[in-house]
């Protein structure tokens, strides 16, 4: 949803969740190279302040990896234009 960065390297940026829940996410580390904006997301850390996450890592997933129904595929995946 945002992207946070400094020096354009990336320290911080929120993720949208089921139901419109958002949570913001601390990470200092190197990121995937396909991390930007609507990229599927792992995160691995732990409870900060006010909710956020303190990730220790960051990995990218892949539309057809969540899908474990082929009739949710939307659920999962943007529509094809």
């Amino acid at each position: 949803e945002s992207i946070v960065e400094v020096g354009g390297r990336p320290i911080a940026f929120t993720i949208l969740g089921y139901e419109g829940v958002t949570v913001e996410v601390a990470y200092d580390g190197g990121y995937p190279s396909l991390f930007g904006p609507n990229t599927l997301v792992i995160v691995d850390g732990v409870s900060g302040i006010g909710g956020r996450i303190d990730a220790s890592s960051v990995i990218i997933k892949h539309e057809n990896e969540f899908v474990t129904d082929p009739e949710d595929t939307q659920a999962f995946a943007p529509a094809s234009e």
